[in-house]
């Protein structure tokens, strides 16, 4: 028994532990079902698709430790710092789908990648906020075949692990404005570089504009099922950065 703070175990608001049973989806995982709603079109119930799933739930249904939905000892979505490890494997991945009823497996590509390198030859990922100008910005080492061939691999390993269902692999990520603002220079300089530096801007989203546009290339022609856009510019009240001047410039352009 659990008794609540504050009040006495005589109390009438005494909570017990009550075991919570946790009871496998019944049906099949089908991302048909998803592309089917994208497009419209009618479906026999509700799509599930969730990026990301906690280690500790994950550990709960699956009953043993296989990280989160989108890493094995890290958590991109929190950020480039976190994005260490490797995805879920994909054994383990089908067998939650099947528990919750989930579509798709994720693979995740939020970040650019975007190194420096230290004076031991080892690269890192800048999350210092440190490029703050054209020089600092010329010692960045820029993402390359390295980085799509890693995350076509584990597109690879959840081909095979999905074969015999109907669940579907999406790649997901592409954060090219929040990667530049949160981890590469800084919320508050990106932003004034957006109004006084913006060829710089255009540049340095470029990069990543570009480097996601092979990754995505890359993984259409290795049969992913969807490509799900994700970055953030704008927030509850509006665009971080105001309409005027610069799509006004944009437009007449």
């Amino acid at each position: 028994m659990i008794c609540t703070p504050g009040r006495s175990a005589e109390s009438k608001n005494i909570e017990q532990e009550i075991p919570m049973e946790l009871e496998p989806y019944v049906g099949e995982p089908d991302v048909a079902r998803l592309i089917a709603q994208i497009r419209g079109e009618p479906v026999d119930r509700v799509p599930h698709l969730e990026a990301l799933v906690d280690d500790q739930h994950v550990e709960k249904i699956l009953g043993r430790y296989a990280g989160n939905t989108l890493a094995i000892g890290g958590d991109p979505a929190k950020g480039a710092e976190g994005a260490t490890g490797r995805p879920m494997h994909g054994k383990d991945y089908v067998e939650f789908n099947q528990a919750i009823g989930q579509d798709i497996l994720i693979v995740e590509c939020f970040w650019t990648p975007f190194r420096r390198r230290k004076p031991d030859g080892t690269l890192v990922a800048i999350t210092d906020r440190s490029v703050k100008t054209r020089a600092d910005w010329e010692e960045v080492v820029l993402p390359g075949d390295e980085d799509i061939a890693d995350r076509l691999q584990y597109i690879r390993e959840y081909k095979e692990a999905i074969e015999g269902t109907r669940q579907g692999i999406v790649l997901g990520g592409a954060c090219i404005f929040q990667t530049l603002y949160e981890f590469t220079v800084g919320m508050t300089d990106f932003m004034m570089m957006c109004y006084e530096q913006r060829d710089f801007v255009e540049e340095m989203l470029e990069v990543s504009a570009e480097y996601f546009e092979r990754l995505v290339a890359a993984a259409v022609a290795e049969s992913i099922d969807l490509f799900l856009f994700g970055d953030d510019y704008a927030w509850k009240n509006g665009l971080f950065i105001p309409p005027k001047p610069i799509f006004r410039t944009l437009t007449a352009e």
